[in-house]
């Protein structure tokens, strides 16, 4: 591997300059739709999919997490994620080209 940096989502890691297009799969602009868009993962992977240019629609459950992520250059999405219809407009309202998931809080019942 090259000297250039990676990070890990879930298992999965990304070379730098993937992202930025130097890889054939990468090499335009995406519209990505991040569920858990706010959490300890989805935050900075939101925040990096943005500054490298790509439409990024952030899932998040609070009005504050909105806000932040608005403030990073997503379109935030506030919705319940257990709720099928309202996942399903909002998977048909982004229109996302990749669904990345990030969702860690899951409810205790």
């Amino acid at each position: 591997m090259t000297s250039n940096a990676t990070f890990a989502t879930n298992h999965v890691s990304i070379r730098n300059d993937w992202i930025a297009g130097a890889h054939p799969m990468y090499s335009s602009l995406m519209r990505v739709l991040v569920v858990g868009a706010s959490g300890a993962v989805g935050l900075p992977l939101s925040s990096r999919l943005c500054a490298e240019g790509h439409a990024v629609t952030g899932v998040c459950r609070s009005s504050e997490s909105a806000l932040r992520l608005r403030d990073l250059g997503c379109t935030p999405l506030t919705l319940d994620v257990f709720d099928e219809d309202a996942v399903t407009r909002a998977v048909e309202q982004a229109r996302p080209d990749v669904v990345i998931h990030q969702l860690t809080a899951l409810p205790k019942d």
